[in-house]
């Protein structure tokens, strides 16, 4: 197999092409592992510079024009807006409003309050919230 690299300064985004004569297993692994490779985000905590993989992060959200990233450990100023992140996040990453983001995975509860709000609950005892204009994104990610 050869493995060719050409750089291209005008691509906006990463683009990786195959080509290979058929689709076969060892095709197919490497695809998987491209798309599988787990991504991180990176930020600052105390003018240290950081990277987190996505999995970490429990929420991101903005705040006072800037964007953070929860873990279960800290808080990181992230260097991206919410709607790159929005884009580039897996699946497992949902909006829940026009400032947050949250990650499905440490979700512990939903509560509907009288009034429309969803209290979102999350594993680590932190919560959240979002409006009524969100839920049915929500209901549908989540069923």
């Amino acid at each position: 197999m050869k493995v060719n690299f050409m750089q291209n300064e005008q691509l906006i985004d990463n683009l990786i092409v195959l080509q290979a004569k058929q689709m076969n297993i060892e095709i197919e692994q490497i695809i998987r592992n491209i798309e599988n490779k787990p991504h991180s985000l990176t930020g600052t905590l105390n003018d240290r510079t950081l990277s987190q993989p996505t999995q970490n992060f429990v929420r991101i959200y903005t705040a006072q024009k800037k964007v953070f990233g929860v873990t279960l450990t800290e808080e990181i100023i992230l260097n991206s807006r919410l709607y790159e992140l929005e884009a580039i996040l897996p699946d497992n990453f949902i909006r829940i409003s026009n400032t947050e983001i949250i990650n499905i995975h440490y979700l512990d509860r939903l509560e509907l309050t009288k009034n429309g709000i969803i209290n979102i609950h999350f594993k680590n005892n932190e919560q959240t919230s979002s409006s009524r204009r969100y839920l049915p994104k929500i209901k549908e990610r989540l069923l």
